[in-house]
Formats: C-alpha cells, sequence, structure tokens
C-alpha cells in the first residue's frame, strides 16, 4: 500500500516512538540504553564481519575469487577512486560509522561508488540506525 519512501519514513516513526517508549520505561539512564545498543550492534556486527573476512580471505587464497574482498583486490578500482576515498570506506567497514553516507556521497557523475568496498552491503542500515541513535 506504501512505497518504499514511505514505508522508510513510516518505520523510522514507529521506531522512534518506540525507542523513546523503551528507553523512558527500561533503562535508568541514557548511558544504559547506549551500552546495551553498542553490545547489540557491535558484537554481532564484529563477529559476520571476521567470518566474511576470513572466509572472503580463504576464497581468495585457494581459488582467486575474493568474494567480499573484491572491491579490495581489482585494480580498476583503484584507479577509479581516490585512495582517500577507498580509506574512508575501509574505515566504515571497522567502525559501522559512515557506512550509510558512502551511498549519498558517492556513485554520482563526479565521485564513483564506494558500496563496493562494503564488506558487509546491508551493514550500511546498521550505520543509518547508529545515526538514528545519534
Amino acid at each position: 500500500m506504501l512505497n518504499g519512501m514511505e514505508a522508510v519514513q513510516l518505520f523510522y516513526v514507529i521506531s522512534g516512538l518506540y525507542m523513546q517508549l523503551i528507553l523512558t520505561g527500561r533503562y535508568s539512564s541514557v548511558g544504559q540504553f547506549y551500552e546495551s545498543r553498542a553490545l547489540r550492534i557491535f558484537v554481532p556486527y564484529f563477529f559476520v564481519l571476521l567470518f566474511v573476512l576470513a572466509g572472503s580471505l580463504l576464497s581468495g587464497l585457494l581459488s582467486g575469487r575474493w568474494l567480499a574482498l573484491q572491491a579490495y583486490t581489482t585494480p580498476n578500482a583503484w584507479g577509479e577512486n581516490h585512495p582517500l576515498a577507498i580509506a574512508l570506506a575501509a574505515a566504515t567497514n571497522l567502525t559501522v560509522f559512515g557506512q550509510d553516507l558512502l551511498f549519498f556521497v558517492s556513485g554520482t557523475k563526479t565521485i564513483p561508488p564506494l558500496s563496493p568496498f562494503l564488506v558487509i552491503p546491508p551493514s550500511w542500515t546498521i550505520g543509518l540506525e547508529l545515526t538514528f541513535y545519534a
């Protein structure tokens, strides 16, 4: 019944309401809320990141197919993108913060896409969630 943009906006309105209800009802301080969020977000993210990196590295060494690391092993990508842009993309893989911004500031007529450098592509939504929490 809704298009994608309206559905996402509705999701964030409901999430904001729910987050406020949880914050005031379940936690005695904002710090406890953020600590809980950090444990629920970062522990699984880094576990999956290590798993994907290990699998991609193993696949690359054994078969030459680098899977999630393909963008980093393709010479073209390095030529199209500025080294600082690639470093930024790599840093977002380690911090999660800013992955959502890679979709907004790259892939334009003047800036090549940086999203292929995300090791776990759907994790840009986690970056957006962290922005939402901030």
